[in-house]
């Protein structure tokens, strides 16, 4: 990381402040009474591709011998079929993210917060890290449609 050394040492002589701190393999928590820096889950593969395609079968076969006429605009199948390389991909590549992120928070774990936490380079980096991270559950990412779309077939 590159960082201001003078800026991180006068940041360093100031007085430290009372954190909570949850930094595990699956989640990452660091808080105080009035801030919530960090709070990220790491994501996992919901799904099986082959258990859910075998259910979109069976929901259709079940509609027609029933004489049920369910319309395919919503293209579930093709959906999961096209992207479903993308949605592994998406899910490797956040959880090598997380990873970092879990790094980055115990370097402020071990720096400890101090007054003035907008002043943190070590802190903004992380937090910086951890935005990213979160872009997985907008709603345009892959995995928040694979996701979204399985519950809605369910």
């Amino acid at each position: 990381m590159n960082y201001n050394a003078e800026l991180d040492k006068e940041y360093l002589s100031r007085k430290t402040i009372e954190v909570n701190f949850s930094i595990n393999n699956n989640y990452i928590k660091i808080d105080n009474n009035h801030t919530t820096y960090c709070d990220i889950t790491r994501i996992q593969n919901l799904i099986c591709k082959n258990e859910i395609l075998k259910l979109y079968k069976a929901v259709y076969q079940l509609a027609k011998q029933k004489n049920v006429k369910i319309g395919r605009k919503n293209g579930y199948k093709k959906f999961i079929v096209e992207n479903w390389n993308s949605y592994l991909q998406l899910i490797n590549y956040y959880n090598r993210l997380f990873d970092e992120i879990i790094k980055d928070f115990k370097e402020v774990e071990k720096r400890k917060l101090h007054s003035g936490t907008i002043d943190d380079q070590v802190l903004n980096a992380a937090q910086h890290k951890s935005n990213k991270y979160k872009e997985v559950f907008y709603n345009n990412s892959i995995y928040s449609q694979m996701i979204c779309t399985n519950l809605d077939f369910i």
